[in-house]
């Protein structure tokens, strides 16, 4: 009935599109319209198949261009059809728009544009297609508040609330959640019997509650911001936009809690960077595991991992917090039984008897790894101090019921909701933590919706009003809470974050040392090339002017600012090159904010500009806003399309490190290592010949490429085949043979390497060292390398590490895996073995400050690496914020200044 209705829509704008276009003469302007009407159509065709219903909020959500490219491969055959429609249509409406005035009853022009307004009407009726268009629009463009204000319209006393740092929280046991991938409640039925077997019988066993979808909360990501904070994911931005950017939230959710009660939380997923998910965790400080920090090697899916690793790794995960004596909870997202067809693992075959189609013999694969994953816990005895939860993430993302469900193995008694009674997504998080038996004093949405007490009274049944009906008449006062609960900071604050601190000791019972930081007046800069901007330091405000804004100190004591307006005016930009080297020879702060046009064009002194690290200044194009500042003679440049606006604190009463030891390590070649050759043209991980040659010529000396073995077991270098494949455009499998490989260029302009290429360059540059990764072969790849004096192994096992170090080659490099794999005192196993250098996270570091210490202590170098993979923390916050723990880096790019 649902489905017949939305197709009479589809009809009614078909036919509204065939009508406008009617009354236009000019051929090509009705081709145009005709167009627009079949895109518009279209559009809502693929939001009805892969979402039940029209163009909504969650298509608006899920429509952006990262995460289509990085699942078209799964609808190909959708896809092609979709195209086909969209070229059927505008043929057809072009053609009927000339036929329809053709038709005695609506061959005046007065008849069909009155038939037009008509259906526009009717099309805006609420629950109809345009309506949902206008809501779009008004849901994105809810005014912004304060948190606060925001609490307030959703009937929150702001002294109700508990912010997250106010939350108390107790240990409880032990939680596991496995969010499962479009599994509703319909698997679980009778006719599903040899599909779900397993989840079936959890069914009975467990406690089982019937669980409805809240609004804002039916896609993946979508879904896991409403079970970690219990409030429906609305949000301006498209869903993979949301939280990028941000560091912290207001909006109190089940991760602070299980902090404050001692917890780690990890979560497991094949692929975190999809649809934002793992910004989202970040944001919320929750451990993320997937395919990019996972050692192990597994099978290549565009998902990342399958069902089958992810829960091995899951076992792995649970034995390694089994006897730590600190409670754990684990996360889990599965994703093989993803519409439309499922995405089909051949091994599981000898676990799973055939299904009807690939959708359900993923579901069945699911399945057993459920009843097997629930095996391993009670062989384990984890059961008896942990609470198991399992929910899906959303419906089934094509034309399916509308109800979902969830169970769990936690104590009725503990739990405020009895089994006969119905949830809502955003309850999730109070009912986990109930289960668990964590003690705290958090508050989730869902405890803020009370009903009135004398229908309670009349009622008795719950003390709920209708939640849904309360999600569905506050989006725009959800959406401004949740805007409003994100902090979030440009690139340039990232900079500074580690210039905030509460610690007021130097130093530890440990020894440890503390950096004693303080946080003075903020820094507010904005840059717009369409209005006058705002510059404050504290309570001043500046007065900006067209041109580049320059704001630094006279005499170390208060902030001035010059306004430099100039378009090839050589005198004026002599006058900011001289202020900007006083400056840069002072290493005193400084910052630019651009207003307007009126200084963009500086390309003819690039190379002076260059010199000052203010190289993006140069390459400056019209309409684009430009913010810089420098700390310690470190510039940083960020440039938008948008307008920009950041905050950072002024200065810091005490320094992480000393200028003189910034600017050593900062020109010390053997403390950069060129990460995959190096970035070249915004591209990192080519591992190609010319990001070599860019990272020679500035000043690298120390070389990391990514080898992995062809089909006829060639030394190449590339990160692995699926990333191969999509920088090079290749459309088989992987592996393939050298001369294939060589054959693609990648990204269509760089030159792909093999060892004999790679031989060539490094004697051509007898200087350089390269250090390696993948690879875990030392004796076979040193037989096939050039020059064993300038060869560095990262190495993932004991007997490859042990090998290496036998090898003869300069050094056999201990990696992150190895040093988790060593008992008692680490740094005293590596001096046994007599290891060098070792390469690990630099996401390790706060956690293992004494260990750092100790390796430097022994003269062990420390190479870090995810530099550039958490927001602000790149080479610049390495060099300033964490080298005088560890010794070196994998860096992207460096100027050596």
């Amino acid at each position: 009935m649902v489905i017949s209705f939305y197709i009479f829509q589809i009809c009614i704008i078909v036919f509204l599109g065939i009508l406008i276009s009617s009354l236009i003469k000019n051929p090509v302007i009705k081709l145009f319209v005709s167009s627009i009407f079949s895109l518009f159509i279209t559009a809502q065709i693929s939001s009805l198949y892969f979402g039940a219903r029209l163009i909504d909020y969650k298509y608006y959500v899920h429509f952006n261009f990262d995460d289509i490219v990085a699942i078209y491969k799964h609808y190909i055959l959708q896809l092609s059809l979709l195209i086909a429609v969209l070229l059927a249509l505008t043929f057809l409406m072009f053609y009927l728009s000339k036929k329809l005035i053709q038709v005695k009853f609506i061959e005046r022009y007065f008849i069909r544009v009155s038939i037009a307004l008509l259906s526009i009407f009717l099309l805006s009726v609420k629950g109809w297609a345009f309506n949902e268009i206008f809501q779009i629009i008004k849901i994105t463009n809810t005014a912004t508040k304060q948190f606060s204000g925001s609490l307030k319209s959703l009937g929150i006393d702001e002294q109700d609330y508990i912010s997250p740092s106010e939350v108390i929280a107790e240990k409880g046991k032990n939680i596991i959640i496995i969010s499962l991938e479009s599994l509703e409640k319909g698997f679980l039925e009778e006719g599903f019997a040899t599909v779900t077997p397993n989840l079936r019988e959890l069914s009975k066993e467990m406690v089982f509650y019937n669980m409805s979808p809240a609004p804002g909360s039916d896609w993946t990501s979508g879904s896991l911001y409403t079970y970690l904070t219990g409030v429906p994911a609305f949000f301006k931005k498209p869903g993979n936009e949301i939280f990028q950017n941000s560091v912290s939230a207001k909006i109190t959710g089940m991760p602070h809690v299980l902090k404050k009660a001692g917890y780690n939380p990890v979560y497991l997923i094949g692929k975190a960077e999809f649809s934002g998910i793992n910004d989202i965790l970040n944001t919320y400080g929750v451990t993320v595991k997937s395919e990019e920090t996972i050692k192990t090697k597994y099978p290549d899916t565009q998902w990342g991992l399958h069902d089958k690793d992810l829960f091995a790794e899951a076992k792995k995960e649970i034995l390694l917090n089994k006897n730590s004596g600190k409670p754990f909870a684990l996360f889990m997202s599965t994703v093989n039984s993803h519409a439309p067809d499922g995405v089909y693992d051949e091994r599981m075959e000898q676990y799973v008897s055939g299904q009807r189609n690939g959708l359900e013999f993923s579901i069945a694969s699911v399945d057993y790894l459920i009843g097997d994953f629930i095996s391993f816990l009670k062989k384990e005895n984890i059961l008896q101090n942990t609470v198991i939860y399992i929910f899906p993430d959303h419906l089934l993302m094509q034309l399916s019921s509308e109800t979902v469900d969830d169970f769990t193995n936690a104590d009725i008694k503990n739990l405020t909701y009895n089994n006969n009674e119905d949830i809502y997504q955003i309850d999730l998080p109070k009912i986990i933590l109930e289960g668990a038996g964590i003690n705290h004093n958090a508050k989730f949405l869902t405890d803020f919706i009370k009903t009135d007490k004398i229908e309670f009274l009349k009622n008795n049944i719950s003390n709920i009003l209708d939640k849904i009906e309360f999600l569905k008449n506050n989006i725009s006062n959800i959406l401004a809470l949740n805007e409003s609960s994100l902090e979030t900071k440009n690139e340039g604050d990232a900079y500074y974050e580690n210039y905030i601190s509460k610690e007021t000791t130097n130093s530890n019972n440990d020894g440890v040392e503390v950096i004693l930081y303080e946080k003075r007046d903020t820094i507010y800069l904005e840059s717009s090339t369409d209005k006058e901007i705002t510059l404050k330091i504290g309570n001043k405000t500046f007065n900006s002017k067209e041109g580049l804004n320059l704001i630094f100190k006279i005499d170390n004591k208060f902030f001035h600012i010059e306004t430099f307006n100039f378009t090839n005016d050589t005198s004026t930009f002599n006058s900011f090159i001289d202020k900007l080297r006083f400056l840069d020879i002072k290493k005193q702060f400084y910052a630019i904010a651009l207003q307007g046009t009126t200084s963009v064009g500086l390309s003819w002194q690039k190379a002076m500009l260059k010199q000052y690290g203010l190289s993006k200044l140069a390459g400056l194009n019209s309409g684009e806003s430009y913010i810089a500042f420098s700390n310690r003679g470190y510039p940083r440049e960020i440039v938008s399309n948008e307008n920009l606006n950041i905050s950072m604190p002024n200065e810091v009463t005490v320094v992480v490190r000393s200028m003189p030891d910034i600017k050593s390590d900062a020109r010390d070649t053997k403390k950069f290592i060129a990460h995959a050759g190096g970035k070249i043209q915004s591209h990192t991980y080519t591992n190609s010949k010319e990001a070599l040659d860019l990272s020679y010529k500035k000043g690298f000396r120390l070389f990391e490429l990514d080898i992995i073995k062809t089909s006829d077991n060639v030394y190449v270098a590339a990160h692995d085949w699926k990333h191969w494949k999509m920088i090079t455009g290749f459309e088989g499998d992987g592996p393939v043979s050298s001369d294939e490989f060589l054959k693609h260029k990648i990204f269509q302009k760089f030159t792909p390497m093999d060892i004999g290429s790679i031989n060539k360059w490094f004697n051509g540059h007898p200087d350089a060292i390269l250090v390696t990764d993948k690879v875990n072969e030392p004796n076979d790849f040193a037989d096939k390398f050039t020059d064993k004096n300038r060869l560095i192994m990262e190495l993932f096992t004991m007997d490859a590490l042990i090998e290496g170090l036998n090898s003869g080659i300069k050094s056999a490099m201990a990696s992150q895996s190895i040093i988790a794999q060593l008992k008692g005192n680490k740094v005293d196993e590596l001096l046994k073995l007599g290891v060098k250098d070792i390469a690990v996270s630099r996401r390790m570091i706060k956690d293992n400050i004494p260990f750092f210490k100790d390796l430097q202590k022994n003269k062990i170098n420390t190479y870090v690496f995810h530099v550039n993979f958490d927001t602000g923390k790149d080479e610049v916050y390495v060099l300033t914020n964490e080298m005088h723990l560890v010794y070196g880096l994998y860096a992207d790019e460096w100027g050596f200044r």
